[in-house]
């Protein structure tokens, strides 16, 4: 069961506190009027207020029901209490002894009807018992109508006019209950409500960390085909060219030194690749630098290690969502460029349309044959990030130059 909320236990000190001040009120009235307070018939509704407000300081922090409920069932009874401590204080002596007696404006039935409206504080309870415990609340709402049926039996009888007692005792209750279904009807919605929230919190969280789990495995499947392109391609290459080093040693000392510088030439290759892909482990540069500053820094470095002339063109900013996927296909195009197409220039065009994002990386290297079923070159790992992106993927390429072309939904 869910604990009583601060605000609740702070709205019931709170209606707590009124009532004492009603009843100060009420004193400094009476001292006014009749020039003494009649604190005799008062004492019990102040006596209640103060006991009450002690029982709900904040002071029970791990047994907070067992505290609302006993301040419940208190605030029920002190109505109770009060009324028959009340009625049971003769009237007319207290009339005499004050010095504007013979002027007083009220009758006793009238000073009784006066505390008999501390009543309307049974809504307190009943509504917050309802706010808390949703319709089983409605059981305070019964215990305060058999209190109320059943005080009169304390009282002296002629203490009021039962007539007008019956009937404010309808208003009061039925005004109450009409205040208590509403309430726990909007305390069951806001639970429902709250607990649909949590769930859907919980399922996206769920769905949140299996995103993430999928990421890092795509992302470790792409760094070991980028391994397996690259790294492992060097490395049996120069396997096999020191073996044939060892073997044209003895017979062709001047082969083995080409066999060995060419194996020298593998290994610079395998080292500045595993560079490159540490350094696709990284933070990416986007972070750092927006996307533009990325794809420029990148088309740069294409530059410099290529010699190619490098054009860029961006028309707009790319949804943020996009930016991550935009920079690496971008990053794995220059790579093959890089490794393979020996370009005088390559332009890289994004173009951010009403409804797709269309990426373009074209350069005038030397081409390869798309039907011979090749995913290396980091193809693959484009076409995947296209893919998971809701985009498509193409790759035309001849002996005039490559063209990759993306387009996703923006």
């Amino acid at each position: 069961m869910i604990a009583p909320s601060s605000l609740l236990m702070t709205t019931f000190r709170a209606a707590v506190a009124l009532k004492i001040l009603g009843v100060l009120v009420g004193l400094a009235s009476n001292q006014v009027i009749l020039g003494r307070t009649l604190i005799e018939r008062w004492w019990m509704a102040l006596l209640t207020g103060i006991v009450l407000l002690i029982i709900l300081l904040p002071r029970w922090t791990q047994a907070r029901h067992t505290q609302l409920i006993v301040a419940l069932t208190f605030a029920l009874l002190a109505h109770s209490f009060d009324i028959i401590q009340t009625t049971h204080v003769p009237f007319e002596p207290l009339v005499a002894a004050s010095p504007f007696g013979p002027s007083l404006v009220y009758t006793e039935y009238e000073g009784n009807n006066m505390h008999q409206l501390g009543a309307i504080f049974w809504a307190v309870p009943v509504v917050l018992a309802c706010w808390q415990y949703e319709y089983r609340g409605l059981f305070a709402l019964l215990g305060a109508g058999v209190l109320y049926a059943l005080t009169p039996l304390l009282l002296p009888g002629d203490a009021f006019e039962w007539v007008y007692y019956t009937v404010q005792g309808f208003v009061v209750l039925g005004t109450t209950l009409i205040l208590a279904l509403t309430v726990a009807a909007l305390s069951r919605a806001q639970r429902r409500e709250q607990a649909q929230l949590q769930a859907a919190h919980q399922q996206l969280a769920a769905y949140t960390m299996t995103q993430e789990q999928l990421v890092v495995s795509r992302e470790r499947n792409r760094i070991a085909r980028e391994l397996h392109d690259t790294l492992a391609h060097a490395l049996s290459g120069t396997a096999i060219q020191l073996q044939a080093v060892q073997t044209l040693l003895p017979l062709d000392r001047e082969a083995a030194g080409q066999e060995l510088a060419a194996a020298r030439t593998q290994i610079k290759q395998g080292l500045e690749e595993s560079r490159r892909a540490i350094g696709a482990l990284r933070a990416s540069p986007v972070e750092n630098l927006g996307i533009m500053g990325a794809v420029q820094e990148r088309c740069d470095a294409c530059a410099a290690s290529t010699g190619a002339r490098m054009v860029l063109t961006m028309n707009s900013p790319i949804s943020h969502h996009l930016e991550q996927v935009v920079y690496r296909i971008v990053d794995e195009a220059l790579t093959n460029v890089e490794r393979h197409a020996r370009p005088r220039v390559v332009r890289v065009t994004v173009d951010v349309l009403p409804a797709v994002l269309r990426l373009t990386i074209a350069d005038d290297g030397v081409g390869f044959d798309v039907t011979a079923n090749r995913e290396g070159y980091g193809l693959l790992g484009m076409r995947e990030r296209a893919r998971l992106a809701g985009g498509t993927f193409q790759v035309a390429s001849d002996e005039s130059g490559t063209m990759i072309t993306v387009e996703i939904p923006a």
